[in-house]
């Protein structure tokens, strides 16, 4: 009987005991916010409900009670002036002493944390506006979308404008009480017919082109901080006139020309917009102080109690970072920050710009290009190439490195100097330039670098390759890839590489094997060897760069081939190209398989030279392989092949090679026309003689008869005259061939016979 009496006992005292014991609420103050903390006995549903000086917190459980009596212990009545517990219904009513925001959530197992932050000026304007009629109204008309787009912004805004005079409270200007009131009662079912239309998509504004101009004038400028729009007038339309020309029309939710009105209106506005400055402003984000100084703090506060973090000394610690040009570093502190936090997109943008040398495609940063501030600047930065058709203010920009750190000076010079070569603008490069040369603190190998491919871009390689080689001398970062530009530039000049270039080149290429810059270090190695002479290393070495991809291991055994047909003794050139160390010669460009099949048919390897020319080639490079291929069907003795490549051309070097070809087919009298059009007389007097052509042989015309084939028909002789006539002209023949005969024989002494 007497544990049934203790369990009679526990149960009739349980609901007291609990009731009893009280929810003790605790504070604490921050720099930007207050917080409350209740720790209550378990997780319940709670609902916070905020007026314009209270907020009022409720449980779903009414069975507890809240001591309070510790809360001002440790914070000041300033944000929360009182917090008091309605015992009837058990509601929690915070005062306010600050127009701040109030927001929870829970942490632990069963601590709800309330926290009350100071709204920031921005923000405190928002409110102002807010509250203006035209904003009273506009939140009474719900479009039903979580974030309204810039078009359905802009309709409502053009819609609480014109219906400003419909704002209940307001006197009507007649003064008449019943009238305001039948008005204010009609207007309530507009704005909940309209609140429906809007909902559906089937809600656009009409209105006469003077009213509508008047209407944009009307409309209040933005409160928004992170743009910087044109200025608008600020002339208000008449309520009454607004009223009488109220014209409004529900359409299809289909309909294409409310969306491209709205769409075309919306782009006008952004086109107008840059960023404001403050947003951008990376010189002033930090102080004269030493970088520890600085960061220790922030870093100190970037988390409160219960590991909280603090999104405003988050943004602070990554703008510090910034300034300093630390951009891994700002961007891994912006990862912390919630979602969607005000202009964490420009920051990142920033970051990258640091940590990269430019930012994601499609940055907020790179349509702001043509504004006159240092968005113009960074917006250029963001780029990783400028677009041809991108609109800028190289002006402000200028103006707005100027104003950098010296640091961020010396870093960003030569990445903006490098982005306006690369789009061909050589004047806005050398500008930067010279600001970096105004001090020599600002001086460094990169900038020195930057003025290296400057000069190379203008055409000065000799004073460029000496400024390269001090780059190079340096062994600081951007050595390597001074080597690289370097021997690069003499391989395009067609200037001998050192060997004791080419092995520098090879040491940096080992030390940054595996890294971004190892693929251009090997190839850079491989032909300064071939360039230098030493073809046998330049071929083992590119036989060990494994590395290498398959594309770039074509294109340097194209510029080796390139390379030892230009300057390789006989012996190495025939040793490379026969034994296939040139690659599939498909697989040369024609140009370069042109001049080694060239060099092969002048070697004597007329069938090795063929293989290089299977490619036809286009343009001036067709001609070229067509008269090779020519002069080959000539080395192997197949003139009707060779005709068969002329066909179609013309040119001196063409008739020579037909000239070639008759004489081997036996016609000399069309050999002999051919070299004497082609100004070569001794190889026409040969043909003439071996067409028997004697005039010919004399230098003269082929006399006339001679058929084709330089047989000699009889003499052109009159058939009229007698025999005596026919005689004559024979013997002049004879006379004029004797002629012929005997200077050929005093031209060519007979050879000296030997003396036994």
């Amino acid at each position: 009987m007497m544990w049934r009496a203790v369990i009679l006992l526990l149960g009739v005292l349980a609901p007291v005991l609990c009731q009893a014991q009280p929810v003790s609420v605790r504070s604490g103050e921050h720099e930007n916010f207050t917080r409350l903390v209740f720790d209550l006995p378990k997780r319940v549903d709670w609902d916070l409900q905020k007026t314009a000086n209270q907020a009022f917190l409720r449980l779903s459980s009414a069975d507890w009670t809240y001591d309070t009596s510790a809360v001002f212990d440790r914070i000041p009545r300033e944000r929360v002036t009182d917090v008091t517990a309605d015992p009837e219904d058990g509601r929690i009513m915070i005062a306010l002493g600050c127009p701040c925001d109030v927001s929870g959530f829970w942490h632990g197992r069963a601590m709800l944390v309330i926290d009350v932050r100071e709204i920031d000026p921005t923000q405190k304007a928002k409110a102002a506006q807010s509250d203006k009629p035209s904003s009273v109204l506009l939140r009474q008309l719900d479009f039903g979308f979580a974030s309204p787009s810039a078009s359905a912004r802009l309709v409502q805004e053009r819609f609480a404008s014109r219906m400003s005079a419909f704002v209940p409270g307001r006197p009507e200007p007649n003064g008449s009480t019943d009238a305001g009131s039948a008005l204010r009662e009609s207007q309530e079912r507009l704005v909940q017919q309209f609140s429906r239309a809007a909902s559906q998509g089937l809600l656009s504004l009409n209105s006469p082109l003077s009213e509508r101009a008047a209407m944009e004038t009307s409309q209040p400028k933005s409160q928004e901080p992170r743009v910087r729009t044109a200025p608008e007038a600020t002339s208000k339309p008449d309520s009454q006139n607004s009223l009488r020309n109220v014209n409004l029309n529900a359409h299809s939710s289909i309909d294409l020309a409310f969306l491209e009105t709205l769409t075309a209106q919306t782009d006008e506005l952004e086109k107008r917009t840059c960023l404001d400055p403050d947003l951008v402003d990376v010189t002033a984000w930090a102080n004269d102080q030493p970088f520890s100084d600085q960061v220790g703090p922030l870093r100190a506060k970037l988390f409160s109690e219960f590991d909280q973090q603090n999104p405003e000394t988050a943004v602070n610690l990554a703008k510090l970072y910034l300034h300093f040009g630390f951009g891994a570093e700002a961007a891994q502190v912006l990862n912390l920050l919630p979602e969607e936090w005000p202009d964490q997109e420009i920051l990142g943008s920033l970051a990258a710009i640091m940590q990269k040398g430019h930012a994601a495609d499609a940055s907020v940063l790179g349509a702001h290009a043509g504004c006159a501030s240092a968005a113009a600047l960074w917006a250029i930065l963001s780029h990783d190439r400028l677009p041809g058709d991108l609109d800028m203010d190289i002006d402000a920009a200028l103006r707005a490195f100027s104003g950098l750190p010296q640091h961020l000076r010396a870093y960003l010079g030569p990445v903006l100097t490098r982005r306006f070569l690369e789009a061909g603008m050589t004047n806005e490069s050398d500008r930067v330039l010279r600001i970096l040369n105004r001090s020599e603190d600002t001086i460094s190998p990169e900038s020195q670098f930057a003025q290296a491919e400057l000069e190379l871009a203008s055409g000065q390689s000799a004073v460029a390759d000496h400024r390269l080689d001090e780059v190079v001398a340096t062994s600081s970062e951007p050595s390597a890839r001074a080597l690289v530009r370097q021997i690069e530039s003499k391989l395009a000049s067609d200037l001998a590489v050192s060997y004791d270039i080419a092995q520098l080149a090879g040491a940096y290429a080992h030390e940054h094997a595996g890294g971004d810059l190892g693929p251009q270090l090997n190839r850079a190695h491989i032909l300064a060897l071939a360039a230098s002479g030493a073809y046998q290393e330049a071929f083992e070495e590119l036989e060990r760069a494994s590395s290498l991809k398959p594309p770039i291991v074509g294109d340097i055994r194209a510029d080796m081939a390139r390379l030892a047909t230009r300057d390789a003794n006989d012996v190495d050139f025939l040793r490379y190209a026969l034994s296939g160390q040139f690659g599939p010669p498909k697989a040369l460009a024609a140009p370069i398989a042109l001049e080694v099949a060239r060099r092969l048919l002048n070697a004597g390897f007329p069938s090795a030279a063929v293989e290089f020319l299977r490619d036809p080639g286009q343009g001036s490079v067709l001609r070229d392989i067509r008269l090779l291929k020519a002069r080959i069907a000539l080395a192997q003795e197949r003139p009707r092949q060779a005709e068969v490549e002329l066909l179609g051309l013309s040119g001196k070097e063409v008739n020579l090679l037909r000239a070639k070809a008759r004489s081997m087919t036996g016609a000399h009298a069309q050999a002999q026309d051919l070299y004497r059009s082609a100004g070569l007389e001794d190889e026409a007097a040969r043909e003439a003689w071996l067409a028997a052509d004697w005039q010919g042989v004399n230098g003269g015309q082929r006399a006339v008869g001679t058929d084709g084939n330089g047989a000699e028909d009889a003499p052109a002789v009159d058939p009229t005259p007698g025999v005596l006539e026919k005689n004559r002209a024979l013997l002049k023949i004879a006379g004029q061939t004797r002629a012929s005969l005997e200077e050929m024989l005093a031209a060519t002494p007979a050879p000296t016979l030997p003396t036994d």
